[in-house]
């Protein structure tokens, strides 16, 4: 469970409970539960929910989730992350710091 961000993403995403409040909904889709990080009451609820899932759900869930995790690899992060560096610097962006 992440309350505002983390990692448990890197998992393979089966029966995966976290925050609607973070970038996690996004970064999850519908593979995970998302529950309000602040009441206790929904968070127990959220973890019998996934207690209670059919084989088929959780399947289905586990499934989604592998795909979508192949997503986010570090290969990945770092092409994107070099992508903004050309755009800033094509934009004329100074990487000192200074326009």
């Amino acid at each position: 469970f992440t309350y505002s961000r983390g990692f448990l993403l890197l998992l393979p995403m089966a029966a995966v409970l976290t925050s609607r409040n973070s970038a996690m909904s996004e970064v999850t889709g519908d593979c995970a539960l998302l529950v309000d990080p602040t009441s206790v009451d929904g968070i127990r609820r959220g973890m019998l929910e996934l207690d209670r899932e059919s084989d088929t759900d959780r399947t289905r869930r586990r499934t989604q989730g592998r795909e979508r995790a192949r997503r986010y690899t570090w290969a990945r992060a770092a092409q994107q992350t070099l992508a903004v560096y050309e755009d800033a610097l094509a934009d004329g962006a100074d990487p000192g710091g200074a326009k």
